[in-house]
């Protein structure tokens, strides 16, 4: 008995918008650029004049949402409880990456509610950074054209030196070490060692495949880069596998499951460790009952000073101390699980497996808060 079983990434992600900020009050927000120094930024909307096709594509993605949504916000104001200020700080050069030099750390203007924006990267000077240090930026005018300047007449003169072909400006937000010296995300550091970077391979082969669409609406090309960094069932379908490799009937049944991460360039999973990779094995009857199920999970296990365990990733950013485990499944890796059944079936049995990602990301929810206005002593 030898069943193939595809994989099934499963992930849960809200891209809802909120508008608040802790520190935001009644403060007023404008549509005008942000300027600080000799800095000066132009909202997405106003790129999206000249790129409208990338711009409707940038909007669908988590970059636009870093900020706004309702996930990150939960993990913020939490944050912001606990730290004040500083919270904004350690946060939003990453979630609002504008506010590392406007010093908008209130959130006050229109282009930190962008999150990660066009200027983000197309702005971005310096890819030499080490990682948890936020790129300088050019001025506005001063764009990073995907092609040389003489290909698209860019303003300025702009030069291209292969920014876009690296991935190491990735590495600025996806791989994260907190201030207890916590390697947090290692997302950048996973596929450096990975056999993808070996062959060179980048993030954005995965994660900015050519789509449909214009890269300008004057004079561009047919095709450009996905600007949604999608990770969705269709995109991620088959990168991790499971196989069940071998079966044995004796005292119980044995399940021998091959399972290969074949596509990711990078540990899976990756990133929060709100993820969690699992593989479930059932045994089932010839009537489709299920007589038995097993699990085997596969995490990034952090702990606190205390000890105890973190699930969500706003607070292994605040408070993790120590990796406690990690088993998940390496770029390229093949790993065999044997999975052993208690229950022996009386009649013809199948064994089937399902792989999939589960999130468990921490939101807001509607609570009950008493609060006390006056007490009478008894007699």
């Amino acid at each position: 008995m030898k069943t193939s079983i595809p994989a099934l990434l499963l992930m849960v992600l809200s891209t809802a918008l909120l508008s608040f900020h802790p520190a935001e009050a009644k403060s007023k927000r404008t549509m005008t650029k942000a300027v600080t120094g000799n800095a000066a930024f132009q909202p997405a909307q106003e790129c999206s004049k000249c790129h409208s096709d990338i711009f409707r594509n940038w909007k669908q993605s988590l970059h636009a949402a870093a900020y706004d949504n309702p996930v990150f916000l939960t993990a913020y104001w939490k944050a912001w409880l606990e730290e004040g200020a500083e919270a904004a700080r350690s946060c939003l050069p990453c979630h609002a990456p504008a506010s590392a030099v406007t010093g908008d750390y209130a959130v006050a203007q229109a282009i930190t509610h962008e999150g990660v924006t066009c200027i983000s990267c197309h702005e971005s000077a310096d890819s030499r950074t080490a990682p948890n240090k936020r790129p300088d930026f050019l001025r506005g005018d001063a764009k990073r054209p995907i092609v040389p300047p003489q290909q698209t007449g860019a303003p300025g003169g702009a030069g291209h030196d292969g920014y876009f072909a690296r991935t190491r400006p990735c590495a600025d937000c996806h791989d994260f070490e907190n201030r207890r010296k916590v390697r947090v995300a290692t997302t950048f550091s996973e596929w450096n060692a990975s056999p993808a970077a070996a062959n060179g391979e980048s993030c954005q082969k995965c994660h900015m495949p050519f789509v449909a669409g214009r890269t300008a609406n004057k004079g561009g090309h047919e095709e450009m880069h996905g600007h949604s960094f999608a990770a969705n069932l269709e995109t991620i379908h088959g990168a991790v596998t499971a196989e069940i490799t071998g079966v044995a009937v004796g005292n119980g049944v044995t399940a021998s499951i091959t399972l290969r991460n074949i596509k990711a360039g990078h540990y899976v999973p990756t990133g929060s460790t709100a993820r969690t990779l699992i593989l479930e094995v059932r045994l089932i009857n010839a009537a489709g009952d299920v007589l038995e199920t097993q699990k085997r999970i596969y995490r990034k296990s952090l702990a606190d000073k205390d000890g105890n365990e973190i699930l969500s990733y706003g607070d292994a950013v605040l408070h993790a101390a120590s990796v406690t485990a990690d088993n998940r499944l390496a770029p390229g890796e093949t790993r065999v699980e044997t999975i052993v059944f208690t229950t022996t079936p009386s009649e013809n049995a199948t064994v089937a497996a399902e792989l999939y990602l589960l999130t468990t990301p921490n939101v807001a929810q509607r609570i009950e808060m008493k609060i006390p206005l006056s007490a009478a002593g008894g007699n």
